[in-house]
């Protein structure tokens, strides 16, 4: 949500049609480097959360992101663990996968995020090709960075394996 009626795209109301490019609604935000009133994905909660260690493996379809969530209030919570992906021919992140917990207070959970490559994938010359370089990111909504990790290419061009998970 934008914080400003500023922040939103020009609009013409007399316009008959409107074309919009990929950037739009968060990604319009994000790529302007303006801060939203609530980022995308943003829920309250009557509760606090802590974010464990990141593990990503992979398969033949894609990737796996598991991560130990943790309720720190004195509540029950629900929580939505979200990841991101990143590329470097796409400057905005693009929300991929999500996994919902609900838990007692000092329960710790495990969220399993899938990450097909499809969701990852690019459109070149008519077909889809995997990135050989993107930056996942494990959070809350959308900008909640606190886990990450990266894919890198390697010399043989196939990706390589992970740049491990970074956290705050």
């Amino acid at each position: 949500i934008p914080a400003d009626e500023a922040h939103l795209p020009p609009f013409d109301p007399d316009a008959e049609a409107v074309t919009y490019d990929g950037s739009h609604g968060y990604w319009h935000l994000e790529s302007h480097g303006l801060e939203p009133a609530f980022p995308f994905g943003f829920g309250l909660s009557y509760t606090g959360w802590e974010l464990g260690d990141l593990a990503v493996s992979e398969d033949a379809e894609g990737h796996t992101a598991e991560i130990s969530v943790t309720n720190t209030g004195a509540r029950r919570g629900t929580t939505v663990v979200q990841a991101y992906v990143r590329r470097p021919e796409r400057p905005s992140a693009r929300l991929v996968a999500f996994d919902r917990l609900e838990l007692d207070p000092g329960e710790t959970g495990a969220a399993r995020l899938r990450v097909d490559r499809s969701s990852i994938s690019l459109r070149r010359d008519g077909a889809w090709v995997s990135p050989r370089a993107w930056d996942l990111t494990v959070g809350l909504w959308a900008g909640d960075d606190r886990r990450a990790w990266s894919m890198a290419a390697r010399p043989d061009g196939l990706a390589a394996d992970r740049d491990a998970g970074v956290g705050r």
